[in-house]
């Protein structure tokens, strides 16, 4: 997901400052060597020059990797998730709590933006500073390799045994995150209901109970931990020991032997440093996979996109349905059985019934929110079928009041037509015949659509948000609405305003009314 060849770019340049690094100390070691000479001088100045080079390549290392690399990575990263969620089909809503959801665009879009990203780095440049000193110490004395290569075996078996006990429990403080989460969401969506019934006190404990399984999960997390560095330590204590033992027992130069000590000190460090940086990109890695899975979920279906409607569609407002009988699952319970309905153009009709009598799956049919392997039948408007047309065209024909209207920060331009699709003029008209600017206190002399709402819905009360939904659908145009419960949360006098602009503004529109109160239904008649 980075640009094109910069992650060849970034090693390139890792191995590049780790090359000038060494140079740096061959340059040090002659020094040392023809100390007070004119020689010397020169090697010095040379030794400065290549280690305020290498400062500044890796300098320029981190900079190209974020900037080339893992920038780029995390921005389609995160818009391959919100696209996966916004186009994930309604059932994708109903078996993953919210909470859920949150922990993707909070917890584990930090973790890849911010843990995996520096392990990345960390990971190139601690293959190639490891690297080096084998280099050098097999060159300075090819035996070395006899203890190495055991001691390297040694290493990744302590990485391996880590790793497997880490990855489990880093999946376990993951999903206990997610329950504090849940919890959180659970009391803010549902905070006027649990103070009206007095349940402070057990959502209080549900609350400490999903905190404490968290913590319970995380000791163990942080002593694994402590494990590895014990470990760590010893092996590099053993590699100093054995390579110091080694190289001492040579017949070479002060200088030669101060270079070789040198690394073999930095050898054990940086394997250290490796084993740690694999182990938490691959703890962290899990992020990026539930990221991943999340942003590969099955979209709604759009292989019906056969007709292309014309520009005016739907210009009367009939539908239709022909046996239509569909369930929320394959092989589940139909919760339409059947339907034969024929609803005229500019009828005004009410789907009235208890709860779970099956109104709103009326609504999700109109809308085709039902998998297409869960549908028999048909549903035409105007002479249309409407699974052979685009999704998106045929939803946005379509006008739809819910319970509780959807506002997005920004101005009210923004929120009437979001597409940029509709002029000025007509907003204004559709502002004017809802009297939205009147509702919402804005003075003549302000535009009413640059007026900017708040998204977080603080400010604006339910009735205000069901007179800006009617005023969308105003602007849009449909000929056919759909109603749920328009009326039902907010108050006598504003539910009597809404009633008498749809009866003004939809008088030839075909509506459709979804309700359990008989009483709207008759004044909405």
């Amino acid at each position: 997901m980075a640009k094109k060849g910069g992650w060849y770019l970034v090693i390139l340049l890792a191995v590049i400052t780790k090359l000038v690094d060494v140079c740096a100390l061959f340059f040090l070691k002659l020094a040392s060597e023809e100390a007070g000479t004119v020689q010397s001088s020169y090697e010095l100045v040379w030794f400065g020059v290549l280690s305020s080079a290498s400062s500044l390549l890796s300098f320029a290392y981190i900079i190209v990797a974020y900037f080339l690399c893992l920038i780029p990575a995390s921005r389609r990263l995160h818009d391959r998730l919100s696209n996966g969620v916004l186009k994930s089909k309604f059932s994708f809503f109903d078996e993953n709590a919210p909470g859920q959801i949150l922990s993707r665009f909070t917890n584990d879009i930090n973790k890849t933006d911010a843990q995996l990203n520096e392990g990345l780095i960390r990971i190139v440049m601690a293959v190639v500073m490891a690297l080096a000193p084998i280099v050098v110490i097999v060159t300075a004395s090819p035996f070395s390799i006899l203890y190495l290569v055991p001691l390297g075996l040694l290493y990744k078996y302590v990485q391996d045994f880590y790793l497997s006990a880490y990855r489990q429990l880093r999946r376990l403080e993951n999903v206990t995150r997610e329950h504090i989460i849940n919890a959180a969401e659970e009391m803010r969506t549902g905070v006027s209901v649990i103070r009206c019934f007095d349940q402070a006190f057990h959502f209080r404990q549900r609350a400490r109970s999903a905190i404490d399984k968290h913590v319970f999960a995380w000791g163990p997390f942080l002593a694994l931990t402590i494990w590895l560095d014990l470990r760590l330590q010893l092996l590099a204590s053993l590699v100093t020991i054995l390579s110091a033992t080694l190289i001492l027992s040579l017949d070479a130069s002060s200088s030669t032997l101060g270079l070789v000590m040198n690394f073999v000190l930095q050898i054990t460090t940086l394997f250290n440093n490796l084993v740690e940086v694999r182990a938490g990109l691959e703890a962290d890695i899990t992020s990026y996979e539930r990221i991943r899975a999340y942003s590969e979920n099955p979209s709604e279906e759009d292989d019906g996109a056969e007709l292309e409607p014309p520009s005016d569609w739907p210009s009367n407002g009939s539908i239709v349905f022909g046996s239509y009988t569909a369930a929320y699952r394959p092989g589940g319970e139909p919760c339409l059985r059947s339907i034969n309905l024929v609803i005229p153009g500019g009828e005004h009709i009410a789907v009235v019934g208890r709860t779970g009598a099956g109104k709103s799956s009326i609504v999700l049919a109109l809308l085709r929110a039902m998998d297409k392997s869960c549908v028999q039948g048909s549903i035409r408007v105007d002479g249309l079928d409407i699974s052979r047309l685009s999704l998106a065209t045929m939803r946005r024909r379509i006008a739809f009041i819910p319970q509780e209207p959807v506002v997005v920060s920004g101005t009210l331009r923004e929120n009437l037509d979001p597409l940029g699709e509709v002029d000025d003029s007509e907003l204004r008209k559709a502002l004017a015949a809802c009297q939205v600017a009147e509702l919402l206190g804005i003075s003549i002399s302000e535009d009413p659509l640059k007026y900017r709402i708040s998204g977080t819905r603080s400010k604006l009360s339910a009735g205000q948000l069901q007179i800006l939904a009617l005023a969308r659908a105003v602007a849009a145009g449909c000929k056919i609405i759909i109603l749920d419960e328009a009326t039902a949360a907010i108050d006598a006098k504003t539910a009597a305003t809404v009633q008498q602009m749809l009866k003004l503004r939809f008088r030839e529109c075909t509506m459709i009314s979804v309700t359990h109160n008989m009483e709207s239904t008759l004044a909405n008649s």
